[in-house]
C-alpha cells in the first residue's frame, strides 16, 4: 500500500521528516520517525497510528499522500477482505479522508510554472508531485535558477532546504561548485 514522507505542509513542526504507511491489514495510516542509524542506515523507530479504526469496520486505507495544501489523504476502499484476490466489493467503493488540524484554513498560492518564482514557490510544496513540477522547471532554467535556489538553502525546514541541493548540480558550474 502507499507510503510518503511528511516534509512540510498543514500538521505540525515535530511531524517533519514522518513516515506515513497506508496499512489496509491493520485499518490503520502508521506513522514513523526515522533517524541516523549507524553508516547510511536508517532506524524507523517506534511505530504510532495516525489514522486507525476499530475491528468490525471497513477501514482499508490503501494509499497516503501529502496534498498541495499540506494535508494528509487517505485513499479508503470499502472491502472486508484483504490481500487483492480476497475481494468481496462488488461496487468498488470507497473514501478519501483529508486530516489536517482542526480549524486549518489553507493557503494555496497561484503558482506560475512559467517564471522562477513560481517554480520556487513549487519547490517548496509539501505534494511530492507539485514540487516536481518546480524541480523540473528550476533544472531546465540552468544557471539563471542559480541565485533563486540557494536562496532556498536558508529555509528553515531541513527538507525544504535539501531541494535546494539536489537542484545545484544541474545549474551550471556555479552550483557544482557550491
Amino acid at each position: 500500500t502507499g507510503i510518503v514522507v511528511y516534509e512540510n505542509g498543514a500538521l505540525p513542526e515535530r511531524y517533519a521528516g514522518t513516515l506515513l504507511s497506508a496499512e489496509a491489514r491493520r485499518r490503520a495510516i502508521l506513522s514513523y520517525q526515522p533517524k541516523l542509524g549507524h553508516g547510511a542506515a536508517m532506524e524507523l523507530g517506534k511505530r504510532s497510528e495516525i489514522l486507525a479504526s476499530p475491528e468490525n469496520a471497513l477501514f482499508r486505507p490503501s494509499d497516503v499522500v501529502v496534498g498541495a495544501d499540506g494535508a494528509l489523504y487517505a485513499a479508503d476502499w470499502f472491502d472486508s477482505g484483504v490481500g487483492g484476490h480476497n475481494d468481496s466489493d462488488e461496487t468498488t467503493s470507497g473514501s478519501i479522508y483529508r486530516i489536517a488540524p482542526k480549524g486549518f484554513k489553507p493557503s494555496l498560492p497561484k503558482i506560475d510554472l512559467t517564471t522562477v518564482d513560481g517554480a520556487l514557490l513549487a519547490l517548496k510544496s509539501p505534494a511530492v508531485n507539485v514540487r516536481s513540477l518546480g524541480y523540473q522547471k528550476l533544472k531546465s532554467t540552468g544557471a539563471a535558477a542559480y541565485e533563486a535556489v540557494t536562496k532556498v538553502l536558508e529555509n528553515p525546514n531541513p527538507f525544504v532546504a535539501a531541494r535546494a541541493i539536489w537542484l545545484l548540480p544541474y545549474l551550471g558550474e556555479q552550483g557544482r561548485a557550491k
